[in-house]
């Protein structure tokens, strides 16, 4: 499957560090669902990322995307979720073992809070 993609916004570099699975709601990878897979977000835009992992994604394959919460943080009561389409995938030459590079194009962003209620019962 081919699926042609034209940036229409900058892209600005980024270093976060992302978890990345299988969109739960497009089903899973055989008969499992697939463990999140480790990476950073390279780039970012309006319409997408880039991605750097150890591990290649298919392009077409829907895939949710977890930026992890540095330390220090509300790491319990905020996630940020971003669900996107791989639109390419390609093998990188990082000296740092085998690496892949994902173009996602972002089809929704989510951000989920757990707000703490105090009783004072």
């Amino acid at each position: 499957m081919t699926f042609f993609f034209t940036r229409q916004s900058k892209r600005r570099p980024r270093f976060d560090p992302v978890r990345i699975s299988m969109d739960p709601e497009a089903g899973t990878v055989g008969d499992e669902p697939s463990d999140p897979i480790p990476g950073r977000i390279v780039n970012a835009g309006k319409e997408g990322v880039c991605v750097e992992s150890g591990q290649a994604l298919e392009p077409g394959k829907t895939v949710c995307i977890e930026l992890i919460t540095p330390d220090g943080a509300l790491r319990e009561t905020v996630s940020r979720l971003r669900r996107g389409r791989v639109i390419w995938c390609r093998s990188l030459e990082t000296g740092r073992g085998r690496r892949f590079g994902a173009g996602i194009e972002i089809l929704e962003k989510v951000i989920q809070a757990k707000i703490p209620v105090l009783s004072l019962v």
